[in-house]
């Protein structure tokens, strides 16, 4: 745990320092994804671990959350260009993009600058320091000893923990039923769908993904071919409706950046609006297939 620990906030420290000398969109990326897990482990911990621990985890896990909210924000900025140029390639939309898309892409950078300028500013505050030194020495009180177990060994933690969420398995799928049965009765008017509750539901999916994934040495004794099954059903419908999201973020961005003429605007705005949701349709149908196999 102690190395763990350790070397999810050396990888923090190596990426702040990568961001200061040339903030790359993978570095973005790679940091996020750093502090999504880790958050995750937190919570973990916080729930199985020794109960003198729960309030440094609860403060740890709200500080990386504050982090992870400033890269989110870059991050999102990242996903639309990559986006945006994706779709102003693409042969369905290339007649409705064309280099009219231009004008996008470039507020799209300037949005960038501001959003790395806040997060960098951030990187180089006490309150970065603090929360990073914090979780470097907490880690080292692991490995010391000086923080101890509860009764329970890890694994039978783990086991039980894995337990709790096999009993939890069956609701995912008849969220997403319902889910989809919604999203159905609205393919007139995409924009109208529950995206909060699509971007809710993919959440759900990744907590799952990564809690799997920090169980991994107990996935199998605890819940067989079922568990490796889950972690692929997850990491697929999160990747899915990632996309869906991304694309429905950037169909929202062109009437916020005020980039194009508002008809070319309202045109492509609409039709990236129903790409998003036949994308968040085909994620949910592909999820719900491969649970029933599960």
């Amino acid at each position: 745990m102690a190395d763990v620990l350790q070397q999810a906030a050396a990888v923090i420290a190596v990426g702040a320092d990568l961001l200061h000398d040339k903030a790359l969109p993978e570095t973005v990326h790679q940091m996020r994804l750093q502090l999504r897990r880790l958050r995750v482990l937190l919570r973990l911990l916080q729930t199985m671990g020794p109960k003198s621990q729960s309030q440094a985890c609860r403060w740890l896990r709200a500080e990386w959350r504050w982090a992870g909210q400033l890269l989110g924000a870059v991050r999102d900025v990242d996903v639309c260009q990559e986006h945006a140029q994706s779709l102003r390639d693409a042969a369905p939309l290339q007649s409705a993009v064309g280099p009219a898309n231009d004008p996008l892409l470039e507020n799209l950078a300037r949005k960038r600058i501001v959003c790395l300028q806040t997060l960098k500013s951030y990187l180089l505050s006490p309150r970065f320091g603090r929360v990073l030194l914090a979780q470097a020495r907490w880690a080292e009180c692991w490995e010391s000893g000086a923080i101890s177990g509860s009764d329970a060994s890890t694994a039978t933690l783990a086991h039980r923990l894995l337990r709790f969420h096999r009993d939890d398995l069956s609701l995912h799928p008849r969220r997403w039923t319902e889910l989809l049965a919604i999203w159905d009765s609205q393919s007139k008017s995409p924009l109208d769908a529950p995206w909060p509750a699509l971007h809710a539901l993919r959440l759900s999916a990744k907590q799952l993904r990564y809690t799997l994934e920090w169980l991994l040495p107990w996935v199998n004794s605890a819940l067989g071919a079922e568990g490796a099954a889950w972690l692929k059903l997850t990491g697929n419908l999160q990747s899915d409706l990632g996309v869906a999201l991304d694309t429905l973020r950037l169909a929202s961005w062109i009437d916020e950046s005020g980039a194009l003429p508002p008809a070319q605007a309202a045109d492509l705005r609409a039709r990236w609006a129903a790409l998003a949701f036949e994308q968040a349709r085909t994620g949910l149908n592909r999820a719900l297939q491969a649970a029933s196999a599960v």
